[in-house]
């Protein structure tokens, strides 16, 4: 039932338009507008909810740090790699006071945040022209967000201490709030029409899981390696995704199959099932998620599923 699930989300992946688009139950954009989509294909992927980051920090090194919300939870994700095809990220998720213009929460030893957003005195949004289509349908805020924000990784891997950090806010224009908009790029499809093959992998350990899943559509592969955790107060959630071509390296009779997907993960998951139908998820296959490098993504504790032009 999972599986079928996760099948149903990458339908949703593979006809998401180039834009961003909005968080759910919202009709505008989320507050910084220019942020990848590679938060969505999680969202969809894992099935959790969407970030809606309010600014981004880019520091020294590798990696990025996006700080957004996420029902009703403050979450400071940091992101590496390219993200358009092969990024992870690990998200550090509290609950706190998380609005538009207001961030605040306590992420134990990694750190806290409480800052808030101040509007840039120059308004080039006001009595701007709308015809409640496309860009013009937003109101763009742009300014700085000001107080605290401390932040260290698991062994130091990322230190940032800050006061200010520019940002953009975008909320849909009041005379368009009730204007019908038509989303463009949406196109209809279902499983019905596409052959999808799929594994799903999975190991739960009390509170805490961890999941591989791999998925050919379209002439396009999926890979999803996720580990979550709680720590006390807060958790942790690490993924990693590769988005490229072809199929699953599978044989003949869907009973055996290699699955190197490459950076950012590391090594083989081999699966295999044997006659009586009990089947097995084992190798070197790896992740290098920020904070968590070559966290193994197999082991005899594993639930596997497999399932060829579904």
């Amino acid at each position: 039932m999972k599986l079928r699930a996760l099948v149903t989300c990458l339908v949703a992946v593979a006809l998401l338009p180039t834009a961003v688009a909005p968080a759910a139950g919202e009709e505008g954009p989320t507050p910084r507008v220019d942020v990848p989509v590679f938060f969505q294909v999680i969202a969809l992927l894992s099935q959790q909810a969407p970030i809606r980051p309010s600014f981004t920090i880019d520091p020294p090194g590798p990696d990025k740090l996006v700080i957004g919300t996420s029902e009703g939870a403050v979450v400071l994700a940091v992101m590496r790699g390219n993200r358009k095809s092969r990024v992870a990220v690990t998200e550090y998720v509290a609950r706190g006071v998380q609005t538009r213009e207001r961030l605040k929460a306590t992420f134990g030893r990694f750190g806290h945040i409480s800052m808030r957003f101040r509007e840039s005195p120059h308004r080039p949004w006001f009595g701007k022209p709308r015809n409640c289509r496309g860009r013009d349908r937003f109101v763009v805020r742009r300014g700085v967000f000001v107080g605290s924000l401390r932040f260290r990784g698991e062994g130091g891997y990322l230190k940032v201490d800050l006061h200010r950090a520019k940002a953009k806010i975008a909320d849909l224009a009041a005379k368009c709030r009730h204007h019908r908009h038509r989303p463009r790029g949406a196109r209809p499809s279902s499983l019905s029409e596409d052959t999808v093959s799929g594994l799903f992998a999975s190991d739960r350990n009390g509170v805490n899981a961890t999941t591989f899943a791999a998925f050919s559509l379209r002439d396009e592969l999926f890979f999803l390696g996720q580990h979550e955790e709680s720590r006390g107060r807060i958790s942790v959630v690490r993924s990693a995704i590769v988005i490229g071509h072809g199929g699953l390296a599978l044989n003949e009779e869907v009973t055996a199959g290699n699955f190197s997907p490459g950076t950012p993960f590391h090594g083989v998951g081999r699966y295999r099932a044997a006659p009586d139908g009990s089947t097995t998820w084992s190798g070197n296959l790896s992740a290098n998620f920020p904070g968590a490098p070559r966290f193994p993504l197999t082991g005899p504790n594993y639930e596997t599923t497999l399932e060829a032009g579904l």
